[in-house]
């Protein structure tokens, strides 16, 4: 009960002593700080609060309005990035449509699809294939281009499509090997 009654009676003084409140410490002056990055940000807080106080918006007697004002500004400015977003999003939704809708139409012309879209033949040939371009050798075998060929002259053919490192060695092909190569490249 003694120690209420003491923090009560110094709250009582502290009140007389300080009717419009307790006085704030100065950091500085109170607390003795001396870090200069400290004293540094202390000064530019202080400038920045005599602007303030000088601006001429202080002085303005509709200042409240202008900054609700200010604020439905910034609100609106904040929907129209967001609508610009979506816009731009959209944007790229119609390019990968557009982009779609042509291979759709390559496909649908080489007979790898139907009009209906739906995987043909040759599509379904061009799709077990994975280690190289997957249209052309569906294209070649499925247009009988290989059938007069030995077994390794389809290799030796096919092994033309499949990547390897450039080399400066030139490679000679054989005579029997050059009519199925210019059919294969037209």
């Amino acid at each position: 009960v003694e120690n209420r009654e003491s923090v009560g009676k110094a709250i009582r003084e502290v009140r007389r002593r300080f009717p419009d409140g307790v006085p704030l410490l100065d950091p500085v002056e109170d607390l003795k700080i001396t870090d200069s990055a400290f004293l540094k940000l202390v000064r530019r807080l202080e400038s920045l609060e005599n602007r303030i106080r000088k601006h001429k918006a202080r002085k303005s007697k509709d200042l409240d309005v202008k900054y609700s004002m200010y604020e439905r500004y910034l609100a609106l400015e904040s929907k129209i990035k967001e609508a610009e977003s979506k816009v731009k999003e959209c944007m790229e939704d119609t390019k990968l449509k557009n982009t779609l809708k042509g291979m759709t139409r390559v496909l649908r012309r080489l007979g790898h699809t139907t009009e209906d879209n739906v995987v043909a033949l040759k599509g379904r040939v061009a799709c077990e294939i994975s280690s190289c371009n997957e249209l052309v050798v569906a294209e070649i075998i499925l247009s009988n281009m290989l059938n007069d060929l030995t077994v390794e002259q389809v290799v030796a053919l096919l092994s033309c499509l499949v990547f390897s490192d450039k080399s400066d060695d030139r490679v000679q092909l054989k005579e029997e090997l050059h009519k199925p190569l210019r059919q294969m490249q037209n």
